[in-house]
C-alpha cells in the first residue's frame, strides 16, 4: 500500500465521525410549468411523483412521495418534510442528494369505478363505464415506466443552509434546491 493511502486511512480512522441530519428539503418547479398547469386545465393531463433519495456508500435513506399538484398550490415548491440522518460520517464525506421523478397520465375515473363499487352506480352507469375497467392499467396509463433521475447534488462538511442547484436537471424542475441540515 502507498505511504499516502495508509496515513489517510488512518487520519480518517482515528478522526471524529459525526452526523448529518436533513430536516426539509425543498426543489423548485419551473415556473411556465407552473403556470401552464395553473392557467390552461388542458396541460393537466400528466402528473408527477418525485422522492429525494440521500446516499452515503451502502446507506441509502429516503423521502415519502411528493406530487407536482402539492407543488402547484405551493407556489411552485416541493417540500419534503422529511428527517433524513447518516451517521458515523468522517470529516471527507460526500454524500448525494439525488431527487427521482415518475411522469404519468392523471386517472380522469370516478372513485366508484375505480374500485368497482357496484352498489354506488346505477346499471345504466356501470355499462357506460365497463369500458374504462379493462383499460385502467392499460400501456398508456404510465408515461414513464420507472422514476426517473431529475436533478442530483453532493453535500459534504461545507456544503451549507442555502440555496443550493442541482446538477442534471431535467423537467419540471428548476434547478434549486434548499436544503436544511445540521452537521
Amino acid at each position: 500500500m502507498d505511504e499516502k493511502m495508509i496515513e489517510r486511512s488512518d487520519m480518517t480512522r482515528f478522526s471524529p465521525h459525526g452526523t448529518l441530519s436533513i430536516t426539509n428539503i425543498t426543489v423548485f418547479l419551473d415556473r411556465e410549468f407552473v403556470n401552464t398547469q395553473i392557467n390552461y386545465s388542458s396541460h393537466r393531463d400528466d402528473i408527477y411523483y418525485f422522492i429525494v433519495l440521500l446516499r452515503y456508500g451502502c446507506d441509502v435513506q429516503h423521502t415519502s412521495l411528493v406530487t407536482s399538484d402539492e407543488g402547484i398550490r405551493k407556489k411552485g415548491l416541493l417540500e419534503f418534510n422529511y428527517y433524513l440522518t447518516l451517521k458515523d460520517l468522517p470529516p471527507d464525506f460526500v454524500c448525494a442528494l439525488e431527487v427521482y421523478g415518475l411522469r404519468t397520465k392523471r386517472e380522469h375515473i370516478s372513485h366508484e369505478v375505480k374500485y368497482r363499487l357496484g352498489g354506488t352506480l346505477s346499471k345504466k352507469q356501470r355499462t357506460k363505464f365497463s369500458t374504462l375497467k379493462t383499460s385502467l392499467g392499460g400501456p398508456s396509463a404510465i408515461v414513464e415506466p420507472a422514476f426517473q433521475l431529475v436533478g442530483r447534488l453532493t453535500i459534504d462538511i461545507n456544503t451549507q443552509n442555502r440555496k443550493l442547484t442541482l446538477q442534471d436537471v431535467m423537467a419540471p424542475l428548476e434547478g434549486t434546491v434548499v436544503v436544511k441540515m445540521k452537521k
